[in-house]
């Protein structure tokens, strides 16, 4: 069925009088005689069945239906224009990419590294768009999500990118003191920080650890690991975190890990996206450059927080190298 809409030509050249009300000025802003502007806007107003402009002491001014569409004609062609300018620049792998990222992993790792992103990207715009709620993942303005979970999302495809080895963490002064913490058992007199998004967190750490008599569902429950790393920095208890989320911490001896037990999760950080958008350019170039940060990253914690000095040379290839990975297709 036929849109019921006016021609383009026709709502250019209202804009464009209705923006300047002067058909001289409208003619000159497109390049076109104020004879055609004149004869597009009547072509319109008979379209539409309604007056546009009046004359009034010889000024032109706009009718109030005129106003109401000017109103919501105008940002229209604004968005009109964007999409095709958008569209457009992928031809030379460019574009827009819309993301919604956890804030933690934002605030505590993806941010500073952006700019290396920038840098080798500059004609891809990264759009930062609040996380939909879970139930709705793919919004229609989505392209891609960072997301902290299994990697099983319905109707998407996930990469899996970092955060299946978790540490428990507390600050130095946890360690001495009336409560010190020196073995997994000792943890019984200390407050779990619990995150709400991963409730069973604790439960399977302490299981693969072989600890019993602690009820690992209780706790101080708090929103993301970013405001758990700040809380454990502050002694309100022992978190449970991505390793690659407290390497700072660790490194400045803010928090330090109390028992050397090395348990890997279910759960991780994973770039996830619809089937349809898989081919879409300005996706493939941020998944190429995400998936070789996360293994710098992965090669670098081994390094200084493992003392794997073997390490070095796997670095410098990484720094050289795209990555070769492949995804993840999910139900």
């Amino acid at each position: 069925m036929r849109r019921l809409c006016p021609s383009l030509s026709e709502l250019l050249a209202f804009e464009a009088a209705a923006r300047h009300l002067s058909f001289t000025r409208a003619a000159e802003c497109l390049g076109v005689t104020q004879g055609a502007i004149s004869r597009q806007v009547r072509q319109l107003e008979e379209f539409l069945g309604l007056e546009l402009f009046q004359r009034i002491r010889k000024r032109l001014v706009l009718t109030d239906g005129g106003h109401a569409y000017y109103a919501r004609v105008q940002p229209s062609l604004d968005q009109l224009q964007a999409a095709t300018l958008e569209v457009v620049s992928y031809r030379n792998g460019g574009g827009t990419l819309s993301l919604s990222v956890l804030p933690g992993f934002n605030a505590k790792w993806l941010l500073s590294r952006l700019p290396r992103f920038g840098r080798k990207n500059a004609n891809i715009a990264l759009n930062f768009i609040p996380s939909p709620p879970s139930e709705d993942l793919w919004h229609p303005t989505l392209d891609a999500a960072i997301r902290y979970g299994d990697g099983i999302w319905p109707q998407s495809i996930s990469d899996y990118l970092i955060g299946k080895r978790v540490v428990p963490v507390c600050s130095p002064k946890l360690l001495e003191g009336s409560r010190p913490i020196r073995q997994p058992k000792d943890l019984v007199r200390h407050t779990l920080l619990q995150n709400v998004h991963s409730p069973r967190a604790w439960t399977e750490w302490l299981d693969a650890c072989g600890v019993k008599g602690i009820n690992g569902l209780k706790g101080l429950r708090l929103d993301n690991f970013s405001v758990q790393i700040q809380a454990t920095v502050a002694g309100l208890g022992v978190a449970l975190v991505p390793e690659f989320l407290v390497a700072d911490e660790l490194e400045r001896g803010t928090l330090v890990v109390p028992f050397d037990t090395e348990v890997t999760s279910s759960y991780g950080y994973y770039l996830v996206y619809p089937e349809e958008k898989r081919n879409l350019p300005p996706l493939h170039a941020f998944r190429a450059w995400l998936l070789r940060e996360v293994a710098l990253t992965e090669a670098q914690l081994r390094r200084t927080l493992h003392n794997d000095d073997s390490k070095s040379q796997e670095l410098d290839e990484l720094a050289a190298e795209e990555p070769n990975s492949q995804s993840e297709r999910t139900a």
